[in-house]
């Protein structure tokens, strides 16, 4: 059994820990941060490279855990899942999740499955002291790639956290940026929160520039700016409170329960197209039914009264028991019918209820990338309805929902 150390538990009670999560695009230098902080923390220098992530010019050196594919195709995220970098500094802790780029040549199915491993990545933290937005600062337009990352990162960080945004510009100087930082509007991001890195240290080869004094004085230059701005980042991410991740839970819970309740929506109509096929055949049965005709068809065997009489009455009851049938059968059709018209609106109530609650999370959400698959099908099921009822109440219901959709996304409350 351990002993009881008095000083290792005043130090683990008064130890602080900060947790900060690095979103990019493909290729806007995430992963060359995190072998610039690793230098940092691990007291590297040009001549002795710390390298926590493998790059195009050089290995990793520090044994660390890393999820890193294509470091030769700046097309493609290097980093296929959410990987922390602990760093210490005396009783200070700061873990950095590196997540992987978003919107690469893998189109959009993998960055909506990014985007949910970053979410899932950062609710599990608990408290998150700042997010870090790193973009290529040598830029001068947000290319289309840069405007679908910052749609997706505007869908995904709860307005709570707006105020621990922060901004590292890549590749640039402060003298030197391309970058406009009007793109991020409605962001506003403080200048304190503003940091950039011209980190080109790690981009080239050490052979090149090893033996020419000139460029080995540029690049230690550089180095030296590079470590002293990321020694301000570090003093300005422990000013910055750290911010429950609730949000992000909730998000996440809104988000299952919306899609969950359209997809339900798509089975209930099919269902709804059934019961009314059924309803209509009945319906045509209980006509034919409706009045009873003796077309009793005269026969060579002479019968008595009597025996005609009993014919007629069997088939009278007949023609009733089979009439009280179709009828009982319609009546319980038009009761399916209504509970499931009934099932289907309380479903459109809990989607509107849902959509407002993540409205409140996150401002600027974006409905229509979010919900445009599922509508998209639900109009597509619907011209392959063949009843009449079937198909006016599914468009009717498409109808409500992209409303909700448009009213959400209107000018003003939507980016």
């Amino acid at each position: 059994m351990e002993s009881f150390n008095p000083e290792s538990s005043f130090k683990r009670e008064f130890q602080k820990e900060y947790n900060i999560i690095l979103f990019g695009e493909t290729g806007s230098g995430k992963s060359t941060m995190i072998n610039y902080l690793t230098n940092y923390f691990h007291n590297g220098t040009p001549k002795n490279f710390k390298i926590a992530i493998p790059t195009k010019h050089h290995e990793a050196t520090e044994g660390l855990e890393h999820h890193e594919d294509n470091v030769q195709d700046a097309s493609k995220s290097q980093t296929r899942a959410c990987t922390i970098y602990d760093f210490r500094k005396q009783d200070t802790i700061f873990n950095f999740i590196d997540t992987p780029g978003l919107s690469d040549t893998e189109g959009v199915a993998q960055d909506d499955f990014n985007i949910q491993q970053i979410m899932g990545a950062a609710e599990q933290s608990g408290v998150l002291t700042a997010i870090i937005l790193v973009i290529n600062g040598t830029q001068a337009r947000a290319t289309v790639n840069l405007r679908n990352t910052l749609c997706l990162l505007r869908s995904s960080i709860p307005d709570i956290l707006l105020q621990n945004l922060v901004v590292v510009l890549t590749n640039c100087s402060a003298t030197s940026v391309n970058f406009d930082l009007a793109h991020l509007k409605p962001w506003t991001i403080p200048e304190a929160n503003i940091f950039h890195m011209n980190n080109s240290a790690l981009s080239r080869p050490v052979s090149q520039w090893i033996n020419n004094e000139r460029m080995k004085k540029d690049l230690e230059r550089e180095w030296e700016y590079s470590m002293e701005t990321i020694d301000e980042l570090i003093q300005s991410l422990k000013l910055l409170g750290g911010k429950a991740t609730e949000a992000f839970k909730q998000m996440r819970i809104n988000r299952d329960r919306i899609k969950s309740q359209l997809h339900s929506i798509l089975l209930d109509v099919k269902k709804f197209q059934d019961l009314q096929n059924e309803l209509g055949l009945c319906k045509c049965k209980h006509s034919h039914f409706r009045h009873y005709d003796d077309n009793v068809r005269p026969v060579k065997k002479t019968k008595t009264v009597e025996e005609i009489l009993e014919d007629v009455k069997n088939a009278f009851d007949h023609h009733m028991n089979k009439n009280e049938k179709i009828e009982s059968k319609i009546g319980d059709l038009d009761a399916d019918v209504a509970a499931l018209k009934h099932a289907l609106d309380e479903k459109e109530v809990e989607i509107r209820k849902h959509c407002n609650e993540l409205k409140k999370l996150c401002s600027q959400f974006n409905f229509v990338d979010e919900l445009q698959g599922v509508i998209a099908v639900m109009d597509r099921d619907a011209r392959t309805l063949t009843s009449t009822e079937a198909r006016a109440d599914a468009e009717k219901r498409i109808g409500n929902i992209k409303h909700v959709v448009d009213t959400l996304s209107s000018s003003g409350m939507s980016g």
